[in-house]
C-alpha cells in the first residue's frame, strides 16, 4: 500500500512539473530590458514596444529577467488590445521602472489583458503586479 501511494506521488510530481514547464513554454514572443532581435525567440528578444504592432488576440508576451526602463521598456499596450498575457519568464525577476518620470504599467483602454509575474517600480520602490483583467 505504501509502495502504491509513492508511486502515485511521484507520478502526480511528474505531470506537474510538465504542466508548469509546458506553461513556460507558452510564449509567442520573447522581450527583454535591452532588446534589439527579432523576438521570436528567447535568445533574440526585442523590446516590450516592438510588440504592440505584432500583438494579436491570445498570444503571450514574455519577458525575461531584469530591469526594463526607457519608453521601450514600459507596459503601455495601445488602446482595444486585448486578449493578451504579458508575463514574466522567471516570476519575481522582472521590474518595469518608470523612473519617476512615466507610468511603468498602464492599461487604459484594455479590458481582456492578463499581466504576471512582474514587479511595477518607481525607483527603488517596487511592487508585485499581477493582473487579470477580463471583461
Amino acid at each position: 500500500m505504501l509502495m502504491r501511494w509513492l508511486l502515485m506521488l511521484v507520478l502526480l510530481v511528474i505531470v506537474l512539473t510538465r504542466g508548469v514547464a509546458w506553461g513556460q513554454a507558452n510564449c509567442d514572443y520573447y522581450a527583454s530590458p535591452t532588446g534589439g532581435g527579432s523576438g521570436l525567440t528567447e535568445g533574440s528578444p526585442f523590446r516590450i514596444a516592438d510588440y504592440w504592432p505584432l500583438a494579436l488576440e491570445g498570444q503571450t508576451l514574455c519577458l525575461l529577467s531584469g530591469r526594463y526602463t526607457g519608453d521601450a521598456g514600459m507596459i503601455r499596450p495601445p488602446a482595444g488590445l486585448g486578449g493578451i498575457t504579458i508575463r514574466a519568464l522567471t516570476p519575481g525577476t522582472v521590474q518595469i521602472d518608470g523612473e519617476g518620470q512615466r507610468t511603468a504599467i498602464e492599461l487604459r483602454g484594455n479590458d481582456d489583458v492578463r499581466i504576471l509575474g512582474v514587479e511595477q517600480c518607481q525607483g527603488e520602490k517596487c511592487r508585485a503586479w499581477s493582473l487579470e483583467r477580463v471583461p
